[in-house]
């Protein structure tokens, strides 16, 4: 993925995006083919430096207790949340309520953090590192389709 765990970091260029896409286009009819018809095969080899240092980086955030249900405690939205309660209707577990106007996290958070990835107002935030990080879309993934989802 491009880069869309937003706490971790900012979003990638989208021309950095579309390089991605377009490998991954190159390899998903194959692997289709493998789950579909209960294949066998080599396992991709990841980068290991990357492997390390990605589980280096959740090995932190355990130990900080980043990583607990409890999670959204640190989640918040600024003056620019205008109440529209998007953030409730694309919560995958329903974790989220609007009260006064305002979201309030149930604590019972998968961490997806689709909740500030498509706040329309880019109100929500985790902690202070959010505040002046891009927020990730997929480029073939619409509002539309977050909210038809979650009918």
């Amino acid at each position: 993925m491009p880069a869309n765990y937003i706490h971790d970091a900012d979003a990638l260029p989208l021309f950095l995006q579309k390089r991605m896409f377009r490998k991954w286009e190159k390899r998903v009819d194959k692997i289709a083919d493998y789950v579909l018809n209960g294949k066998s095969g080599r396992m991709e080899k990841f980068n290991p430096l990357m492997t390390l240092l990605f589980s280096k980086s959740i090995e932190k955030q355990y130990l900080r207790g980043e990583l607990n249900p409890d999670i959204d405690k640190n989640f918040w939205a600024d003056d620019k949340c205008n109440g529209c309660g998007i953030c409730v209707k694309v919560c995958p577990v329903s974790n989220i309520e609007m009260v006064d106007d305002r979201p309030v996290w149930q604590h019972h958070c998968e961490k997806c953090l689709t909740c500030i990835q498509w706040c329309p107002k880019e109100a929500i935030q985790f902690k202070d590192v959010t505040l002046k990080r891009k927020r990730y879309h997929h480029p073939d993934v619409k509002l539309s389709d977050m909210l038809k989802r979650s009918e």
